[in-house]
C-alpha cells in the first residue's frame, strides 16, 4: 500500500476554536483531507508499555490538542457543513484513564487519577488479559 498523503500533520495543532486564526489548510467543497491528530494529551503518554498503570498527569495547561484549522472555499460565516469520516487510524496502543471528579463509578471507586496504556490489535483495545473490547 503506497503511503498516503497526509494533508495536516501531528505539528500544525492548536488549542483553541478561534475565528480569528488563520486557516492551515484551505480545500475545495467535496475535497477529502487526511488530519493526523494527538489524543487528548497531545502524545505525551506515548512512552509507556501496554499494560502499564500510572499516575494520570494533568493536561496540558491548554486543554485538548486540535489539528486545523481547515478552511472550506466558499464557505462563510452562518452557512451549514456537512464533514463525512470515511476511516479513522489509529496507533498500536491508546491510553484510558479515571478521574476523582469526573467518573460514572461511585465516589471512591476511582480515588486519584490513574490511567491505563493499553494495546490495541486485531481490532480489539486490550486493557488487559482478563478485559478486551472491540475497536
Amino acid at each position: 500500500m503506497p503511503p498516503r498523503q497526509v494533508d495536516l500533520t501531528l505539528d500544525q495543532i492548536g488549542y483553541a476554536y478561534d475565528p480569528a486564526l488563520p486557516p492551515l489548510l484551505t480545500v475545495d467543497p467535496g475535497a477529502t483531507v487526511v488530519v493526523e491528530t494527538h489524543d487528548a494529551r497531545a502524545g505525551l503518554l506515548d512512552d509507556r508499555t501496554p499494560g502499564t498503570l500510572f499516575e494520570l498527569p494533568k493536561p496540558p495547561a491548554q486543554g485538548n490538542p486540535i489539528t486545523g484549522p481547515i478552511a472550506i472555499r466558499g464557505a462563510r460565516p452562518g452557512d451549514s457543513l456537512a464533514v463525512t469520516i470515511l476511516g479513522i487510524d489509529v496507533e498500536p496502543a491508546g491510553w484510558a484513564g479515571g478521574h476523582v471528579h469526573v467518573n460514572p463509578l461511585a465516589p471512591g471507586r476511582v480515588p486519584r487519577p490513574i490511567g491505563r496504556r493499553v494495546a490495541i490489535r486485531d481490532g480489539q483495545v486490550h486493557f488487559s488479559d482478563r478485559f478486551v473490547l472491540p475497536l
